[in-house]
């Protein structure tokens, strides 16, 4: 695993940060259960005072406004996306991305509001 991520770019600095095998050993388990032995190691080290605790805040969100329905759409998750005039506009779906995309200059200058 650390020669995998090695090779695509990782530094001493990041291969020295992974921990493998993940989660509490629990023999020979449904993958299922190896989710729940991770989430229990994490457990483990956040209440050892290893791993600060993450709220929601800490997570930085960057949202857009689908310009055909107004939508907020939260731009990491966004599925549909199109660039117009160097630009990229994100969409809450499929059939707001084929509107903007039948008429992008339309979309775009109200936007802008021109």
């Amino acid at each position: 695993m650390l020669g995998y991520l090695r090779d695509r770019g990782a530094s001493d600095q990041q291969l020295a940060r992974v921990h493998a095998p993940a989660g509490v050993d629990l023999g020979k388990v449904a993958h299922e259960e190896i989710a729940v032995a991770i989430l229990a190691e994490l457990v483990q080290e956040r209440a050892a005072g290893n791993l600060a605790a993450a709220s929601p805040a800490d997570v930085p969100t960057h949202e857009a406004i689908d310009p055909v329905c107004g939508m907020t759409v939260d731009v990491a998750s966004a599925v549909y996306r199109s660039t117009f005039e160097d630009t990229t506009y994100y969409f809450c779906s499929a059939g707001c991305l084929a509107k903007f995309e039948e008429d992008p200059a339309r979309f775009a200058a109200a936007v802008r509001g021109t």
